[in-house]
């Protein structure tokens, strides 16, 4: 990991592969500054390491750039796979601006790894969507049948090098499991795993500009269901995220 500003290229000398995630956390409340904040630091983040790029005397072979399955927007249940086209909405709006950064590097392989909502014990989205379980204020997003797409936090980390490891990798890969689950099930499954109340059910306001959000997609009203088509054509079948439940 080396230092990263939105302000300057970053220094990528002796960088085979670069892996760029860096991008204001999407959780809090989405006010006009947070917002602003979302879309500057992905664009202008992505846009200074292309720059490095370009600058660079001896270029890596890779760029696997962070994105994200908001790049779908709300398609309420068609079955989303990296060949379609973008949705509507601020963060479909802000994933389309992230992936054309990334794509005006030259002579270098990108992959746009569309992160779905990623999971993990200690890390990932878990703590902090838990937090309000704990207190029992644990909610489900309108009639809860809105999709979640998700990944285990090992996984996001091996598709990034299953990425970099292939060649014939390029162009959008959904990281996601292969199969989503609902709003009502995932709120269910978290409140039980923690011992909680079952979860009440908060008023849907609106699937493409949420109020706020403890977290991406699961406590907002986003519904994607997302499909991983191409790593799921690939060898990735002993992935944890890949496993039946």
């Amino acid at each position: 990991m080396r230092p990263f500003s939105i302000e300057v290229p970053p220094d990528i000398s002796g960088c085979d592969a670069l892996i760029h995630l860096a991008g204001e956390p999407v959780a809090g409340i989405w006010t006009p500054a947070k917002k602003r904040r979302i879309a500057e630091t992905r664009v202008k983040g992505t846009r200074r390491v292309v720059e490095a790029i370009a600058a660079a005397e001896l270029k890596p072979e890779v760029l696997v750039c962070g994105s994200a399955i908001g790049f779908y927007g709300d398609r309420g249940e068609e079955e989303l796979t990296e060949g379609l086209p973008p949705g509507i909405g601020f963060l479909a709006d802000t994933v389309q601006a992230w992936e054309a950064e990334a794509c005006r590097t030259a002579d270098v392989r990108v992959v746009l790894l569309r992160t779905s909502l990623v999971l993990g014990r200690e890390a990932g989205a878990l703590p902090l969507m838990a937090m309000p379980y704990r207190f029992g204020l644990g909610a489900q997003m309108g009639d809860g049948r809105q999709w979640v797409p998700w990944i285990h936090l090992e996984d996001i980390a091996r598709l990034a090098l299953f990425a970099i490891e292939n060649m014939d990798i390029r162009g959008p890969m959904n990281a996601s499991a292969p199969w989503p689950v609902r709003n009502a099930d995932f709120t269910q499954m978290l409140a039980r795993q923690l011992r909680r109340p079952p979860p009440s059910s908060v008023p849907r306001r609106s699937s493409c500009e949420p109020l706020w959000a403890t977290c991406p997609t699961s406590c907002s009203t986003a519904n994607a269901c997302s499909r991983p088509w191409r790593a799921s054509t690939a060898s990735v079948s002993s992935f944890r995220s890949w496993r039946r439940r």
